[in-house]
């Protein structure tokens, strides 16, 4: 990493009743996906008896995943382990409260919604289970304030688009649209 270069870090924890882990991403231009630290061995081959959560690039799972600012434009997929039936819950790891990024949205691909994990944590039920499919995160990393005037008030209302599994999404807001327009989440 350069020493003028912004690492952006921010993360989030699966907590279950009395257990919780955690997965951090870290996000610079000097860094590529071919660049991965802190892999966890427990989290690549941990047992179902407890509870892991991580990002995935490139089939491996990773407690601490490094990408440039490009691969962090996509969706990084999120995994879990549930080691019981019961609720578990997804929220903002609080050492990265100060992040420059404007959004950090949970996609639960099986209800159909997105949750600025910014504002609100998000629970969901799950059995015991491991589910490298269900979860991603998108990032949305804080915009430099232009200096001229008018392009400051184009930039404010921005869609992004974003290709999930082939399929493309439009993010507006704290809301989600089909590329025809349609809301698919509440």
């Amino acid at each position: 990493k350069a020493d003028n270069e912004e690492v952006v870090r921010t993360g989030i924890i699966l907590s279950g009743e009395e257990v919780s882990d955690k997965t951090t991403i870290l996000i610079s231009d000097q860094y590529s996906t071919e660049y991965e630290i802190g892999a966890d061995l427990e989290k690549m081959f941990g047992s179902g008896y407890t509870l892991a959560m991580y990002s995935i690039s490139g089939g491996t799972r990773l407690a601490y995943n490094a990408m440039s600012k490009a691969d962090a434009q996509g969706v990084i997929p999120i995994g879990y382990r549930a080691p019981a039936d019961g609720e578990y819950t997804f929220s903002l790891n609080p050492l990265y409260v100060d992040a420059p990024i404007e959004r950090l949205d949970l996609i639960d691909y099986q209800e159909g919604t997105l949750t600025n994990l910014l504002n609100t944590s998000y629970t969901f039920a799950t059995e015991r289970t491991q589910n490298d499919e269900r979860f991603a995160l998108n990032v949305v990393q804080q915009q430099k304030t232009p200096t001229d005037v008018d392009n400051f008030f184009e930039k404010k209302d921005v869609a992004q688009k974003v290709m999930i599994d082939g399929v493309l999404y439009i993010i507006r807001g704290d809301r989600m649209y089909d590329s025809t327009g349609k809301r698919i989440n509440q």
